[in-house]
Order: C-alpha cells, then sequence, then structure tokens
C-alpha cells in the first residue's frame, strides 16, 4: 500500500485513504519551480496525517528548508517524547538526521552534512527491521546496520509533518512537496526513481513484463488477450482485452494530467484509452475518458458527471498513428487541452465540472464503461497519470526524452566569470551530470559534480581555456 499527498490545494491523499489536515492557517503557495506546495512559516504552521501512515517502512519527500535552529521536523510521527521517529534538517551535530525511539535507546543516522538551505531536495527514509537507510537526492548518504525497530513498534497517534513531539523544538521553516509513503521498504533504484521523476507523478504503467504501478502501487491486472511484448502493452482489439486498475485514481484530484505512448491500429467507433468511472446496465456514468476514434472519427477527451458534462472533439482521429498524448483537466483553473507529440492540439478555458465528481467505481485502459462501444486496437508503450496540471515545459520534455525516461525540462547556464566558467542549473534536477567534449562528434567527458545545492541551484566551477569547449546535461 502506499499514500501520496501532492500538497498542492491541502493535505489530501491523492486516493482519499489516508487524507491529512493543515493547521494554525497553513496554506498552499505557489512555487515558480514547483508549482503549488505546502508552506510552513516555522511559528504557528504544520500538518497532521491519520494513524495508519505511521505503519510504514519507506518515507519520501521534497523540501526546501529555509535554515534556522537545530531540530526542526521535516517529519515526526510519534506519540509522546520517547515513542517517535523523526527526519530533522540539522541536528545538534550539524547533520541531517533521522532517528526512531520506542522508549528505549534512540536509533540514528547521520548524513555527512545538514540539509542544505534555500534548494529543493528530496528526503527519503527505509527501514526493513534489520537496518535503515537515509537518502538525499536519490543517493544514500547513511545506513544503520543495527536498526532493528520498526515505525509500526511505536503505535503513534501524532503524525506531524513539520512539527515535532518535543515542545521545546521550533517548527520546521520552508517548503515541503510531493510526500509519499510506502508500506514496503523501497530499493535503491526506486527511491532513486522518486527523486528523479515529475513530483506529480502518481502512477505510472511501464509495462516491464507485467502492469505494475512502479510509482503508486495502484497495480493493474491483465485481462482477455492482453499481453505484454516488448515491455509495452498489447491491445489487439478483440473483445475483453484491456488491463483493469483500480479505481479511484482521479476522484481526488484538483486537475489531472494524462499522459501515454502509443501506436494504434484501425480502431472500432469508441474505442479507449482509458475510461474512469461507473457502469450499470452497460451504460457508463460518472467517467473520463480518452477516444482515439469516436463516433465520428474523430478523437474525443470527456468528463461527464452530475455536475455537468465536458467533451472536445479534435480531428482527425488517430488510427495507424504512432504518437505521445497528453490529456489535462483543470477544473480550478477551467483549463482542458490535448497535446500530440509535444505540441498543442486543443485548448479550452471553460468551466469544468469538479473530478471529485468521477466515480470510484472503475479503471480501464483499453475497455469503455459503455458495452456497446469498440475495444482498443493498439500498443501503448507507457501509461502515466499525474495529480496535477503539466506545462507545455514538461510535456515538451516528456516527449523529446521518450516512453522509457523520467524527463524534466532542465536549462544548462553559464557565466562568464573571468577567468572562470560558472555552470549552473535547478537544484530540482537531480542525478544529471554534466559533460564536456572539445568537438560536438564526441567523445563526452563526465565532470566533477559539486557535492551539494546553494541557493536553488547547482553550480560547478571551470577553469577557462583557449580551446573550444561544449557542455551540456544527461542522466
Amino acid at each position: 500500500w502506499s499514500a501520496f499527498y501532492p500538497l498542492d490545494v491541502d493535505a489530501r491523499d491523492h486516493r482519499g485513504n489516508f487524507s491529512g489536515t493543515l493547521f494554525n492557517g497553513t496554506t498552499t503557495t505557489n512555487d515558480p519551480a514547483r508549482g503549488r506546495v505546502l508552506a510552513l512559516d516555522g511559528a504557528t504552521n504544520f500538518a497532521t496525517l491519520k494513524f495508519p501512515v505511521a505503519n510504514a517502512s519507506t518515507f519520501a519527500t521534497w523540501v526546501k528548508w529555509n535554515g534556522g535552529a537545530d531540530w526542526q521536523r521535516i517529519f515526526d510521527f510519534g506519540s509522546n517524547t520517547t515513542r517517535y521517529f523523526f527526519l530533522t534538517p540539522r541536528a545538534n551535530t550539524g547533520k541531517l538526521r533521522f532517528a526512531i525511539r520506542n522508549g528505549g535507546t534512540e536509533q540514528t543516522m547521520d548524513a555527512p552534512t545538514a540539509l542544505p538551505t534555500n534548494s529543493w531536495c528530496h528526503v527519503a527514509v527505509t527501514l526493513d527491521g534489520a537496518r535503515g537507510a537515509l537518502f538525499l537526492n536519490g543517493s544514500p548518504v547513511a545506513t544503520n546496520n543495527s536498526m532493528n525497530l520498526r515505525p509500526w513498534q511505536v503505535q503513534a497517534r501524532s503524525n506531524y509533518v513539520g512539527e515535532s513531539q518535543f515542545t521545546s523544538d521550533p517548527l520546521f521553516s520552508g517548503l515541503v512537496d510531493s510526500f509519499r509513503v510506502f508500506g514496503r521498504v523501497l530499493g535503491a533504484s526506486e527511491i532513486r526513481d522518486l527523486a528523479w521523476a515529475h513530483p506529480a507523478l502518481a502512477h505510472r504503467y511501464s509495462f516491464n513484463g507485467d502492469a505494475r504501478d512502479s510509482i503508486g502501487m495502484a497495480h493493474g491486472t491483465l485481462y482477455g488477450n492482453a499481453t505484454i511484448t516488448n515491455n509495452a502493452l498489447k491491445l489487439t482489439g478483440a473483445t475483453g482485452g484491456y488491463v483493469n486498475l483500480p479505481g479511484g485514481l482521479v476522484s481526488q484530484c484538483s486537475a489531472v494530467s494524462f499522459e501515454f505512448w502509443a501506436t494504434f491500429g484501425v480502431n472500432a467507433n469508441w474505442s479507449r484509452v482509458f475510461d474512469f468511472g461507473n457502469s450499470s446496465g452497460g451504460a457508463g456514468s460518472q467517467y473520463i475518458f480518452f477516444s482515439p476514434h469516436s463516433g465520428s472519427g474523430s478523437q474525443r477527451f470527456e468528463l461527464v458527471t452530475s455536475s455537468g458534462t465536458f467533451t472536445r472533439d479534435p480531428t482527425p482521429g488517430l488510427d495507424n498513428r504512432t504518437v505521445h498524448v497528453v490529456c489535462i483537466m483543470d477544473r480550478t483553473n477551467n483549463y482542458a487541452a490535448i497535446y500530440t507529440n509535444g505540441m498543442l492540439q486543443t485548448l479550452v478555458t471553460t468551466n469544468l465540472p469538479p473530478l471529485s465528481g468521477v466515480s470510484a467505481n472503475y479503471g480501464f485502459i483499453g475497455r469503455s464503461l459503455f458495452s456497446a462501444d469498440g475495444w482498443l486496437n493498439a500498443t501503448i508503450d507507457e501509461f502515466r497519470i499525474y495529480d496535477g496540471r503539466l506545462t507545455p515545459e514538461e510535456i515538451a520534455a516528456n516527449f523529446t526524452a521518450g516512453p522509457d525516461a523520467l524527463a524534466l525540462p532542465v536549462n544548462l547556464d553559464s557565466i562568464d566569470a573571468d577567468p572562470n566558467l560558472s555552470l549552473s542549473w535547478p537544484a530540482y534536477a537531480v542525478g544529471f551530470i554534466p559533460q564536456t567534449t572539445t568537438n560536438l562528434n564526441g567523445p563526452w567527458l563526465p565532470l566533477a559534480l559539486p557535492a551539494l545545492p546553494a541557493n536553488d541551484r547547482w553550480q560547478l566551477t571551470l577553469p577557462k581555456t583557449n580551446d573550444a569547449q561544449f557542455f551540456r546535461l544527461r542522466r
């Protein structure tokens, strides 16, 4: 199981199972790099999460710490000052620390340094009952091979984001985004993927052997003649071939972006790439869907709830095409759009029904909620759902990178600081390696990475030479 807090509106859980509460006027704010995020003022602001969330094995989030006094809390789950586990950006040792205690001796992990200030950083902790691991920006920075306490043993009843079990400790001052917990221990590569992924990515189906969700744990099941071939979902249009997903994957979203890479054959009328909602007596209701081939041969992106209906029919249809498609529904800003191959295909700014009206009963890839509709004839390389609205730059970056990559729109900037050259890129763009060459035909050679970001940037200073040099970022 898992819980995901986008923290773009409030403390709701993406699937509505473990929604939290904001206290003392705590609100979200717009960050230029990350969009809507949770703002904590270090004085009165904090959030609480439901009891079951503490019974997990992996905790991960993005934070931007303003600095200040020691012992602030990114999170602190516990019952009192002897039963707890927490992550602080800086303990009195001057280091990022995770600690867990269940009445006896506190077990700790310290990173080599404190959490950087004024810079977006991804932090994560895993606990398997024998060993603990602490991660910063997707890489392990500390382990404790004697950390045998488990979070469920603490029986936490006060699960704070930004607050401490100790009343004398200061509250967290900074921003928090994309807080996630998982019932199992994630591996190092999975932690890296969380750090590399877009913070709003809620579900990712890469079809690497099955229909597992590698981000949100909402795993799918293949039905009929649906198969996985060459790490892609193959649907032939035959009756009964589809992927069944858990319901409720979009019903808690204030905005949603669906993204997929597909090669379409010739499709029957009203076949579906995705359809979420309810079905009764062979008829769909309270749904959102995308069809590559409507009854008139166009595409169809449609949202129908008891609050109203939105329909968009861009032409032409997608038969016999290989395309990257992004469908966006943002009710807060009355914005709906479809992007094809990284470019805007259609845009509507109108009053939209809320996504909360979409039934949580069913979720399908390749099947319609209406029994009379056609079945999908397509190969889908990857299918993603974001709890939020992708920007045009993010869509273009994903199209360029392709279906098997976690892309970000990142600029490599240079400053002439004679006698040196300064290169920099955003702090949230973790995992990127700067490379250089004197010839665009290569070879490209990696440059030494800076140890930590500062002032929201990774920055690298190089001596100038008299030779032509080219630079790029890769990951």
